[in-house]
């Protein structure tokens, strides 16, 4: 009978204090394993949109590069203004009035708007507006009012608010430069 008790107490002994514990222990690591699978799983998808995000802003320098060439470094409003006046000359457009706002900062460029306005044909101001496309440099247009005379003759008049840019000095765009790489 002793020797059923001593074998009872060494199983006993071994499952109380070596199976129930490596068991427990197994669990955990199975949990941990778990968890650190479900890490590398969120990791996995970070990166790809990482990478994806990334190139999106490897794209959106370059379109930066592209935009940068039409805006110039010094104001030169004076040579847009005339140069928008001969564009309106050239396709007979009247009474024109074109006037250069306060200058605001952006992130990348100074802002000007400038109020135009002139009368005229649709043809013309069309023709204007192809023409202004092929300038050098880069123009927002941010309203446009046409409106016809109380005649209804076919003559315009037309009212516009355009944005132009200039790039600022050296030492502005380095107090403001970000990387985006």
């Amino acid at each position: 009978m002793s020797i059923v008790a001593v074998g009872a107490l060494l199983v006993i002994d071994f499952v109380w204090f070596g199976f129930l514990p490596s068991r427990k222990q197994l669990e955990l690591i199975r949990k941990l394993e778990a968890r650190q699978m479900g890490v590398v799983d969120v990791a996995e998808t970070q990166r790809g949109e990482v990478a994806a995000v990334r190139q999106e802003l490897e794209q959106l320098a370059q379109d930066m590069g592209e935009m940068g060439r039409h805006i110039p470094k010094e104001k030169s409003i004076g040579t847009f203004l005339t140069e928008m006046s001969i564009i309106m000359t050239r396709h007979g457009l009247t009474k024109q009035m074109i006037v250069p706002g306060p200058e605001t900062a952006g992130d990348i460029a100074i802002r000007v708007p400038v109020a135009v306005h002139c009368e005229g044909k649709l043809k013309a101001i069309h023709g204007f507006y192809e023409d202004l496309k092929g300038i050098e440099r880069l123009v927002q247009i941010d309203e446009i009012l046409l409106e016809n005379d109380a005649h209804l003759t076919g003559h315009l008049r037309m009212e516009a608010q355009f944005i132009i840019f200039y790039q600022p000095d050296p030492i502005w765009e380095a107090d403001k430069r970000v990387s985006v790489l």
